[in-house]
């Protein structure tokens, strides 16, 4: 495709002064987190492919390099007055093909109304399990959901995309597509940062009927502990496992929120999601009925919820602003020393951090047989997401008011992840959708496939237009 012709009217640009205060930078754009960010040189809004053509242009003319923003929620994303931030907040087109059993998404489109969407349609795909994050963005990272343990996670379910680059085309790639084309969209299946900008992307979806739902709804069970009964929590939560693949479930370290049992101290919180029916849900989560169990608990709720209600626990922690950073790891297991080492360590930091009370540990455990089986097959393979067996993932979020808190969460999160991977044993891996800020890059792909993303930057973007987190000047500082 042709570079596009100058367009008549002018782009949507913004442009950030020097003095900017942080007031004022979170007026020109909103970010889930404050970290690594500070005014950048310009912020353009593009409401067309040849809009967003033109924003590269604008780059080059300016040397800039730019950040695409999707959700606004890579905590490991820096801006800065060398940015150009193009905000793809206009692109949010979704449409969807039944026959197909495929839904195609513009490079804005948050999980939320994606949700919405496809559950008016009786459809449903792996989206991430929060509302506000961007659907191109937590696809391109990996992409981790509760349907995991069903239909892999979000990379598995990638169809295609529609990618402008820095030679000024807009193009398509997918499975089908041939030489530096189909290597453009095996990186972009778990890699895709910092290749283009996503104008758009296209998933697999599925149809609601196939889960069986009891009366469309999904069954839940949430117990809540106190500090003291960790190891009766932890005991239930380990016996889970191995657990069929529509069975979901987390433990997590938090703070009881205003208005529940225990508002302001620390708990424990067994969680877990059965994407099936009822019945089924009970049989395979019973050992959550046992008597010692329900007796330690300060509270209980089962409920079943609406499909489009997936995600909406997570809605306090989705405000914008704050020094808020998620760390993770992909785990092959997780044992009893790992969890109570880190639950006393993440007691002492929030209890000697008074601002940093929001901060939480999550562990997350999924049947990894079909992740394992997607990797396998053709296109899977090839697409950068390694490590499939693995049926855990940790993640360390941290959330503060001041830079000194935040430099005292630095080497705890360093210490917890340090520990539970020494524990664990197996080479360090982390979705890169929950990698840190500067993230050694051996802990995301193996030698092969840090080559190739050099090789791909070289061809795709030599001059290194586009910011990367994996190629360029964020990798030599």
């Amino acid at each position: 495709m042709a570079a596009a012709e100058p367009l008549s009217a002018p782009l949507e640009v913004h442009k950030a002064k020097d003095s900017l205060n942080e007031e004022a930078t979170a007026a020109t754009i909103s970010r889930w987190s404050d970290l690594h960010v500070s005014a950048p040189a310009l912020v353009v809004t593009p409401k067309c492919e040849e809009e967003v053509v033109e924003a590269i242009r604008l780059a080059k003319s300016k040397s800039l390099t730019i950040v695409v923003g999707g959700g606004g929620h890579g905590t490991f994303v820096p801006v800065d007055s060398s940015t150009l931030y193009l905000d793809m907040k206009a692109f949010q087109s979704i449409d969807i093909d039944k026959d197909a059993g495929v839904v195609k998404f513009g490079g804005g489109v948050a999980t939320g109304e994606m949700l919405k969407r496809l559950t008016a349609n009786g459809l449903y795909t792996t989206l991430c399990d929060s509302n506000t994050v961007g659907a191109v963005g937590s696809l391109v990272g990996g992409g981790n959901s509760p349907h995991v343990g069903l239909h892999g996670y979000m990379v598995d379910n990638a169809v295609s995309f529609r990618v402008a680059t820095a030679k000024e085309e807009v193009i398509d790639v997918d499975a089908s597509s041939t030489g530096g084309k189909l290597a453009l969209f095996n990186a972009l299946c778990g890699a895709g940062q910092g290749h283009g900008v996503i104008v758009s992307a296209t998933m697999k979806v599925y149809p609601l009927t196939g889960l069986h739902l009891t009366d469309n709804k999904i069954w839940t069970r949430l117990m809540m502990f106190p500090p003291s009964a960790l190891e009766t929590a932890l005991k239930a939560y380990l016996s889970l496992s191995p657990a069929p693949g529509s069975l979901y479930r987390q433990l997590l370290f938090t703070r009881a929120p205003p208005g529940t049992p225990m508002a302001g101290s620390p708990i424990v919180l067994l969680s877990t999601m059965y994407l099936g029916p009822a019945t089924e849900a009970e049989k395979a989560a019973s050992v959550l009925f046992a008597s010692d169990l329900t007796t330690a608990a300060a509270h209980i709720e089962t409920q079943m919820i609406d499909v489009t209600s997936i995600n909406n626990a997570l809605e306090p922690v989705n405000v914008h602003g704050g020094l808020k950073s998620t760390n993770g790891a992909r785990l092959t297991k997780i044992t009893p020393e790992m969890v109570t080492s880190t639950f006393a360590k993440w007691l002492a930091i929030t209890d000697a951090l008074p601002d940093a009370q929001r901060s939480l540990v999550s562990f997350q455990a999924f049947n990894p047989e079909v992740l394992e089986a997607n990797g396998k097959s053709e296109p899977g393979k090839d697409k950068f997401l390694e490590a499939r067996d693995r049926g855990f993932i940790m993640v360390v979020a941290t959330w503060c008011t001041t830079a000194e808190s935040n430099a005292k969460l630095i080497p705890y999160v360093d210490d917890v992840l340090q520990t539970c991977r020494k524990e664990d044993g197996a080479t360090p891996r982390t979705i890169p959708n929950t990698m840190r800020y500067k993230e050694p890059l051996r802990n995301l792909f193996n030698e092969e496939g840090i080559s190739e993303l050099h090789r791909l930057k070289k061809c795709w973007d030599p001059e290194g237009l586009f910011w990367s987190p994996y190629v360029g000047a964020y990798r030599q500082e």
